[in-house]
């Protein structure tokens, strides 16, 4: 993630030109580890960390992924917005799914855990 760099007024007033591109303020900045609230990352994300630790498989990571993408755009509003037709087959898949997605968590999680820990 990016941190910002905290300038001091006195340095920062004589590096004031060189702040500047397109007459718009060049913010410093530097790339850091830290936290991001969980809320704030994308659901696709989370899925890719799954699969990269082992969780899941890649396959039903891309299933899940259009899930997770079919449940958010299912509002009527959206629907007519987007002119999508929902098939019956997609909501079947979703449900097949999820015992395959929490039996491959509870098979994996162990291992990934023992090589995180």
């Amino acid at each position: 993630m990016k941190k910002v760099i905290s300038i001091p007024a006195d340095k920062k007033a004589a590096l004031a030109a060189a702040l500047k591109h397109d007459e718009k303020d060049i913010i410093p900045t530097y790339e850091g580890i830290g936290r991001t609230d969980t809320t704030k990352v994308r659901f696709d994300r989370k899925a890719e960390c799954a699969e990269k630790l082992g969780l899941i498989d890649g396959w039903l990571k891309d299933e899940v992924v259009e899930f997770y993408e079919a449940r958010n755009a299912i509002h009527i509003h959206a629907e007519i917005r987007k002119s999508l037709n929902y098939q019956l087959d997609l909501s079947k898949r979703a449900y097949m799914r999820m015992e395959p997605f929490i039996e491959q968590i509870q098979e994996n999680l162990p291992s990934v855990l023992a090589n995180h820990a």
